[in-house]
């Protein structure tokens, strides 16, 4: 077992969203919408939207700080008992149990596939050894130990797992060569054809397309479906449904399945707004909610769709960049736009017959 040096460190591939700016503005919708576009599946490209949805500042027109930080610290919570390296599932963790070295070798191995560190140096073990980088000769290590707690590598995925899974999400999300399959979907079959990848990314024709894995977490991308699954059933299970929200929901199920125009009307004060605020996040890999109370002109209608898909919505950009922007995404994504007070877009003396 020969201690390696490495004078590399990760490298962010350039596709992936700067992990700071995701912080205060989400992943960028154009990037995503890139991405789930070369992806065949729709439940594939529901997960995309959905873990965008996650990042953006916004939730269904509910203010969420934290955004993507936020849900990936609940995701770890939800699935800790997956956190851990194949073998460390294999071997067990119960409490108190002892990896002797050739297990604890085994694990070490499958961590560094992590590329962030040579965890030799993390968890040195008997027979290691330092080579002199001028002579070549190896020397053993004196501080090598012939055992670890499994504990003690619990806790180094679970460190691994908090700091690096927000930005394995974004990769997820932006980089074309992950790919994205639903549990039961065939990876072979999960992208489009290798032209028209090309007519997107022509730089990664003749690039080698990956199944994405974490080596510190056992099976992220059937974690990541269920969690989708949970969330829209908690947000179903927190809603107090009435016969109208029941209407409403039918009639945005159906605008959702026939991808056509549907208006829900009522008087104020029966909640519709609460109940199309609900649906919106049941389905938040299939729909963006924006609101549009208090927008009295063109430009602050556009910038409320740019910020609930996640583009820019900054004054760097005039009207009609904003616009073309918004309107590119939404034909692009295929995204279902829930427009509440909806009235908001007439003018004044139209409001009363909208």
């Amino acid at each position: 077992m020969t201690t390696r040096r490495s004078s590399g460190g990760a490298r962010q591939h350039g596709h992936a969203s700067d992990p700071v700016y995701v912080a205060a503005q989400g992943i960028q919708g154009t990037i995503v919408t890139k991405k789930a576009g070369i992806l065949t599946s729709p439940r594939a490209r529901s997960l995309v939207f959905f873990l965008q949805g996650l990042s953006l500042p916004e939730l269904a027109g509910n203010s969420h700080p934290g955004g993507l930080k936020k849900w990936v610290a609940e995701f770890l919570k939800e699935f800790a008992e997956r956190i851990g390296t194949p073998s460390m599932h294999r071997f067990g963790m119960k409490p108190g149990q002892i990896y002797k070295v050739d297990q604890a070798c085994v694990v070490r191995e499958e961590l560094m596939r992590d590329k962030r560190g040579w965890y030799e140096e993390k968890f040195p073990l008997v027979g290691d050894t330092v080579t002199d980088l001028t002579t070549y000769e190896e020397t053993p290590i004196r501080h090598g130990k012939a055992s670890y707690p499994a504990a003690d590598f619990q806790r180094f995925c679970a460190l691994l797992a908090s700091e690096g899974l927000a930005e394995f999400i974004i990769s997820l999300c932006t980089d074309p060569r992950m790919i994205v399959s639903a549990p039961g979907e065939a990876t072979t079959e999960a992208l489009v054809s290798e032209c028209e990848i090309g007519e997107e990314w022509p730089e990664l024709l003749g690039e080698n397309f990956k199944v994405p894995s974490l080596p510190y977490f056992h099976d992220i991308m059937g974690a990541l479906f269920e969690f989708q699954a949970r969330f829209g059933k908690r947000v179903e299970e927190s809603f107090a449904e009435t016969s109208i929200a029941r209407e409403i929901f039918d009639t945005l199920d159906a605008g959702l399945r026939l991808r056509r125009i549907v208006m829900v009307n009522g008087i104020d004060g029966i909640g519709k707004s609460e109940a199309v605020r609900s649906w919106c996040a049941r389905h938040l890999g299939e729909v963006r909610y924006v609101g549009l109370t208090g927008i009295n002109n063109k430009t602050n209608f556009f910038r409320s769709i740019a910020s609930a898909l996640g583009l820019p919505a900054g004054e760097s950009l005039n009207s009609g960049e904003r616009q073309g922007r918004v309107e590119a995404m939404l034909q692009r994504s295929g995204l279902m736009l829930c427009i509440d007070e909806a009235h908001f877009m007439f003018k004044n003396s139209e409001r009363s017959r909208a």
